[in-house]
Protein backbone atom coordinates (compact mmCIF):
# COMPACT_ATOMS: atom_id res chain seq x y z
CA UNK A 1 0.00 0.00 0.00
CA UNK A 2 1.11 3.31 -1.07
CA UNK A 3 1.47 6.00 1.75
CA UNK A 4 1.32 10.08 0.80
CA UNK A 5 3.61 10.51 4.15
CA UNK A 6 7.52 9.41 3.35
CA UNK A 7 9.00 7.67 6.15
CA UNK A 8 12.66 6.71 5.69
CA UNK A 9 13.97 3.14 5.63
CA UNK A 10 15.85 1.62 8.02
CA UNK A 11 16.21 -2.08 7.29
CA UNK A 12 13.06 -3.71 6.58
CA UNK A 13 12.01 -7.49 5.37
CA UNK A 14 8.97 -8.52 4.01
CA UNK A 15 7.66 -12.08 3.06
CA UNK A 16 5.04 -13.10 0.86
CA UNK A 17 4.28 -16.39 -0.97
CA UNK A 18 4.51 -15.38 -4.76
CA UNK A 19 1.88 -17.94 -7.28
CA UNK A 20 4.42 -17.91 -10.55
CA UNK A 21 3.80 -20.85 -12.94
CA UNK A 22 1.47 -22.77 -10.55
CA UNK A 23 5.05 -22.93 -8.59
CA UNK A 24 4.44 -21.66 -5.03
CA UNK A 25 7.42 -19.01 -4.53
CA UNK A 26 8.17 -18.10 -0.71
CA UNK A 27 9.61 -14.73 -1.45
CA UNK A 28 11.57 -12.41 0.89
CA UNK A 29 12.89 -9.18 0.37
CA UNK A 30 15.15 -7.02 2.51
CA UNK A 31 14.87 -3.45 2.43
CA UNK A 32 18.01 -1.45 2.98
CA UNK A 33 18.14 2.48 3.63
CA UNK A 34 21.52 2.83 2.18
CA UNK A 35 21.87 5.10 5.27
CA UNK A 36 25.55 4.78 6.75
CA UNK A 37 24.88 4.18 10.69
CA UNK A 38 22.97 0.97 8.71
CA UNK A 39 25.64 0.03 6.37
CA UNK A 40 27.31 -3.02 8.65
CA UNK A 41 23.86 -4.24 9.40
CA UNK A 42 23.65 -4.93 5.84
CA UNK A 43 27.10 -6.23 4.78
CA UNK A 44 26.19 -8.69 7.20
CA UNK A 45 23.68 -10.53 5.24
CA UNK A 46 25.45 -9.93 1.46
CA UNK A 47 26.40 -13.23 0.69
CA UNK A 48 22.82 -14.98 0.88
CA UNK A 49 21.45 -12.84 -1.55
CA UNK A 50 19.73 -14.81 -4.66
CA UNK A 51 19.51 -11.33 -6.56
CA UNK A 52 19.95 -7.78 -6.33
CA UNK A 53 17.43 -4.73 -7.22
CA UNK A 54 19.45 -1.88 -6.92
CA UNK A 55 17.07 0.86 -6.78
CA UNK A 56 16.89 4.46 -7.63
CA UNK A 57 14.37 7.22 -7.98
CA UNK A 58 13.97 8.51 -11.68
CA UNK A 59 13.66 11.98 -10.49
CA UNK A 60 17.02 12.23 -9.15
CA UNK A 61 20.25 12.33 -11.29
CA UNK A 62 21.70 11.76 -7.64
CA UNK A 63 20.37 8.52 -6.72
CA UNK A 64 20.76 7.07 -10.27
CA UNK A 65 24.31 8.06 -10.39
CA UNK A 66 24.69 6.11 -6.93
CA UNK A 67 23.28 2.96 -8.31
CA UNK A 68 25.95 2.98 -11.15
CA UNK A 69 28.91 3.65 -8.67
CA UNK A 70 27.79 2.99 -4.91
CA UNK A 71 25.58 0.65 -4.91
CA UNK A 72 27.06 -1.38 -8.20
CA UNK A 73 30.26 -1.28 -6.16
CA UNK A 74 29.28 -2.84 -3.46
CA UNK A 75 27.81 -5.60 -5.27
CA UNK A 76 30.17 -6.28 -7.17
CA UNK A 77 33.08 -6.52 -4.12
CA UNK A 78 30.42 -8.04 -1.67
CA UNK A 79 27.26 -10.17 -3.52
CA UNK A 80 29.88 -12.20 -6.11
CA UNK A 81 27.65 -14.01 -8.99
CA UNK A 82 24.16 -12.74 -7.45
CA UNK A 83 21.99 -11.31 -10.55
CA UNK A 84 21.49 -7.94 -10.43
CA UNK A 85 18.48 -5.52 -11.43
CA UNK A 86 18.55 -1.94 -11.90
CA UNK A 87 14.98 -0.48 -11.27
CA UNK A 88 13.90 3.13 -12.07
CA UNK A 89 11.10 3.97 -8.59
CA UNK A 90 8.95 6.79 -9.35
CA UNK A 91 8.01 5.59 -13.16
CA UNK A 92 4.76 7.87 -11.96
CA UNK A 93 6.68 11.09 -12.52
CA UNK A 94 7.25 10.41 -15.97
CA UNK A 95 5.05 12.68 -18.28
CA UNK A 96 4.40 11.77 -21.87
CA UNK A 97 7.00 9.29 -23.52
CA UNK A 98 9.21 9.62 -20.66
CA UNK A 99 12.11 11.98 -21.83
CA UNK A 100 13.17 14.83 -20.26
CA UNK A 101 14.59 17.90 -22.12
CA UNK A 102 15.96 20.93 -20.68
CA UNK A 103 14.10 23.09 -22.72
CA UNK A 104 10.88 22.04 -20.50
CA UNK A 105 11.05 22.59 -17.50
CA UNK A 106 7.62 20.95 -16.29
CA UNK A 107 9.24 17.38 -17.14
CA UNK A 108 9.89 16.10 -13.30
CA UNK A 109 11.72 13.13 -14.82
CA UNK A 110 15.42 13.72 -15.13
CA UNK A 111 16.45 9.67 -16.43
CA UNK A 112 14.94 8.04 -19.41
CA UNK A 113 13.85 4.51 -19.94
CA UNK A 114 16.64 4.57 -22.40
CA UNK A 115 19.26 6.06 -20.44
CA UNK A 116 18.18 3.75 -17.64
CA UNK A 117 18.88 0.95 -20.14
CA UNK A 118 21.90 1.57 -21.04
CA UNK A 119 22.81 2.11 -17.03
CA UNK A 120 22.08 -1.17 -16.53
CA UNK A 121 24.16 -2.42 -19.93
CA UNK A 122 27.28 -1.16 -18.67
CA UNK A 123 27.15 -1.98 -15.47
CA UNK A 124 26.49 -5.49 -16.06
CA UNK A 125 22.76 -5.69 -14.66
CA UNK A 126 20.75 -8.48 -15.99
CA UNK A 127 17.75 -6.17 -16.71
CA UNK A 128 16.73 -2.54 -16.55
CA UNK A 129 12.62 -2.10 -15.04
CA UNK A 130 10.56 0.63 -13.70
CA UNK A 131 8.21 0.71 -11.47
CA UNK A 132 5.81 3.07 -9.40
CA UNK A 133 5.13 2.21 -5.99
CA UNK A 134 2.49 5.09 -5.85
CA UNK A 135 0.38 3.97 -9.16
CA UNK A 136 1.25 -0.07 -8.72
CA UNK A 137 2.28 0.22 -12.31
CA UNK A 138 5.47 -2.29 -12.94
CA UNK A 139 5.74 -3.82 -9.27
CA UNK A 140 4.41 -7.03 -10.58
CA UNK A 141 6.80 -7.08 -13.28
CA UNK A 142 9.45 -6.43 -11.32
CA UNK A 143 9.18 -9.28 -9.11
CA UNK A 144 8.18 -11.41 -11.76
CA UNK A 145 11.00 -10.87 -14.23
CA UNK A 146 13.11 -11.46 -11.32
CA UNK A 147 11.56 -14.58 -10.32
CA UNK A 148 11.64 -15.61 -13.98
CA UNK A 149 15.55 -14.99 -13.93
CA UNK A 150 16.52 -17.06 -10.99
CA UNK A 151 14.27 -20.00 -12.38
CA UNK A 152 15.78 -19.82 -15.62
CA UNK A 153 19.22 -20.15 -14.32
CA UNK A 154 18.63 -22.38 -11.59
CA UNK A 155 16.50 -25.87 -11.66
CA UNK A 156 16.37 -25.80 -7.94
CA UNK A 157 14.27 -22.58 -6.91
CA UNK A 158 12.94 -22.95 -3.96
CA UNK A 159 15.04 -25.73 -2.92
CA UNK A 160 17.35 -25.26 0.05
CA UNK A 161 21.29 -24.77 -1.28
CA UNK A 162 23.78 -25.52 1.06
CA UNK A 163 25.11 -23.03 2.78
CA UNK A 164 22.61 -20.37 1.57
CA UNK A 165 20.29 -20.70 4.69
CA UNK A 166 16.36 -21.33 4.28
CA UNK A 167 16.65 -21.21 0.88
CA UNK A 168 13.70 -18.43 0.48
CA UNK A 169 14.46 -15.95 -2.32
CA UNK A 170 15.85 -13.59 -1.03
CA UNK A 171 15.90 -10.24 -2.95
CA UNK A 172 17.88 -7.19 -1.69
CA UNK A 173 16.90 -3.98 -2.59
CA UNK A 174 19.71 -0.87 -2.63
CA UNK A 175 18.14 2.75 -3.08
Amino acid sequence: MFNETWTPTKYEMYEQPVMMDDQMIDLELWDTSGKLELHQLSRLSYLSWDAVFICFSVNSDKKFAHAQGRWMYEVSKYCRGAPVFLVGLKKDTRIGTGLWAPLFPAFDTRIGATEGSMAATGMGAVKYLECSAKTGDGVSHVIEESLRHLQANRDDLGKPEPNRGSGLRQLLCFQ
